[in-house]
């Protein structure tokens, strides 16, 4: 019987210490070196020989020569041998100290921004954990982006990384202040007064500031007289009782809102002659304070009581 130990090409290296007798050569065989030593059943394996590259072995009889084409059963028997080399399987071969900080593209984004956080890696065995405003979860990815951000989405950001191979625990937390958009209104305006493409023209001689009832939001009233267009700019009723913000918002078309719309969406509508006009969708209001105190404004703002359009432009500055 005879003991073949098979190398890659160029890559052999062997050593006949435990075969006790018999001869020994090496052959090129089937594009592979094949080392063949004579043996006894008991007396030799290729655990002799040096471990450092991957072999297979197996054992032919051997009956009137050394030629390969005569072995009559053979049995492949397959040994993977790990060395030095080799990557242990469910292990980390990486814990070292690792200097955990979540790095953000921008701590301070506007409404709609995209921003992406993303903390150190230890190594491939990392499982991360995040808790934010824009959700929660677990994750193998080292990087998160939140994509159309919204004003609801301010707040505290927390990521945690455990690994379990190395028994290490980190965590960081960053704070994100997102910010409504700031504008100019790009019209020309005259204070507490709205002009009507087709309707009459309004100076209002009251425009107060209060918490609507009927909508539970915050809301801004412009009125003259019996006879004029009595104007509201309606707050989103998620809001809360509180005073809204400078900044852009942009119109719904209904002065109801969901939990799903963000702080910025306002409701626009007036009453004139007994009809009720709303603003289109997606518009812009602009908001901001004089004095401390609240100012909206539109240009060219679209109205409608399903028969009758209007454009309008506007300002109004509580007195």
């Amino acid at each position: 019987m005879f003991l073949v130990c098979q190398y890659r090409v160029g890559q052999w290296s062997v050593s006949t210490k435990s075969c006790s007798r018999g001869f020994n050569k090496y052959i090129l065989l089937d594009g592979f070196y094949k080392y063949v030593f004579q043996i006894s059943p008991f007396k030799c394996d290729c655990s002799s020989l040096q471990s450092n590259f991957i072999y297979f072995s197996y054992i032919v009889h051997y009956h009137t020569s050394i030629n390969m084409k005569k072995i009559l059963l053979p049995c492949i028997i397959f040994i993977f041998l790990c060395t030095a080399g080799c990557v242990k399987t469910g292990t980390n071969d990486d814990c070292r100290p690792l200097s955990f900080k979540i790095s953000i593209t921008d701590t301070a984004p506007f409404i709609g921004d995209i921003i992406t956080l993303e903390v150190p890696k230890l190594n491939e065995y990392d499982l991360l954990s995040y808790n934010n405003p824009a959700g929660s979860g677990t994750t193998f990815s080292h990087s998160i982006d939140i994509v159309n951000i919204k004003y609801n989405q301010r707040g505290w950001y927390h990521w945690n990384l455990s690994n379990s191979g190395c028994n290490v625990s980190y965590r960081d937390s960053v704070y994100v202040n997102v910010k409504l958009r700031q504008q100019t209104p790009p019209c020309t305006l005259t204070n507490n007064f709205v002009s009507s493409s087709n309707l009459i023209d309004v100076a209002f001689t009251s425009v107060t500031q209060g918490f609507d009832p009927t909508f539970n939001g915050m809301a801004v009233y412009g009125d003259r007289s019996l006879g004029y267009p009595s104007y509201r700019v309606l707050f989103n009723s998620y809001n809360g009782n509180t005073e809204p913000i400078d900044g852009v918002y942009n119109t719904t078309n209904v002065p109801t809102f969901d939990i799903f719309q963000d702080y910025n969406a306002v409701s626009v509508s007036f009453l004139y002659s007994g009809q009720y006009f709303h603003c289109y969708p997606n518009q812009k209001l602009y908001v901001s304070h004089v004095g401390g105190k609240i100012r909206v404004s539109f240009c060219s703002m679209t109205f409608s009581n399903n028969t009758i359009l209007s454009v309008c432009t506007g300002q109004m500055t509580k007195m």
